[in-house]
């Protein structure tokens, strides 16, 4: 099984033959998979975060809402120009990155669930937080990705709501707990704890 996701990772998420991967350390058999497929790792480390999905709980404040990708409302422009401004980027997109934005990329990913695409609404209508969650069916457990906050939304508990609105919705698909590669305070003080640390392994192709 773990052979199989390394495959999937290089013939499916590579650029141009680049990629790196994230593999728990002490995990031999990911490891093993990884060194077999032409993954050498590297001194980059990160760390891994849970929260249980039962008993979330938060509120929004007056006058914002949650919707999803779903939602009738749902506008996949303003998703796109919300998340590029959430991530902090000040320059114009170039070339590769609009057509990746026209084209939708990653909107046809493996277990791509549009329920799953958490957006708060602002009184004003602005995208103001987002969350991504992954949840593979019969799995116990979920993944968080992407979150981002607009810079004037920040510090008003909305990417909280947005990412415990997300756990939740994993849990009543059937995951115990949800995942995040993540260090960040933020995750801490919404309820996830730290479980393992990774490392960053890149692909060189030498076999």
């Amino acid at each position: 099984m773990k052979h199989h996701l390394i495959d999937y990772a290089v013939n499916n998420l590579s650029n141009n033959g680049k990629i790196k991967i994230s593999l728990p350390d002490g995990d031999l058999g990911y490891q093993q998979s990884a060194l077999n497929k032409g993954f050498c790792a590297t001194n980059e480390k990160t760390s891994v975060a849970r929260i249980d999905t039962a008993n979330i709980n938060f509120t929004l404040p007056d006058g914002y809402r949650i919707i999803s990708f779903d939602d009738e409302e749902f506008d996949v422009d303003k998703y796109y120009a919300a998340i590029w401004k959430g991530f902090d980027n000040q320059r114009e997109r170039n070339e590769i990155e609009i057509q990746s934005m026209k084209k939708r990329e990653g909107f046809d990913a493996p277990y791509f669930d549009r329920s799953l695409r958490i957006m708060v609404v602002s009184p004003n209508g602005d995208y103001a937080s987002h969350c991504g969650m992954w949840c593979i069916p019969g799995s116990e457990y979920a993944y968080v990705e992407p979150v981002f906050t607009l810079p004037e939304y920040r510090k008003m508990g909305l990417g909280k709501a947005a990412v415990l609105e997300g756990v939740r919705r994993c849990g009543k698909l059937g995951a115990k707990y949800a995942l995040v590669l993540s260090s960040q305070q933020f995750y801490y003080s919404i309820g996830f704890y730290p479980i393992q640390n990774e490392t960053w392994w890149k692909y060189t192709n030498n076999q």
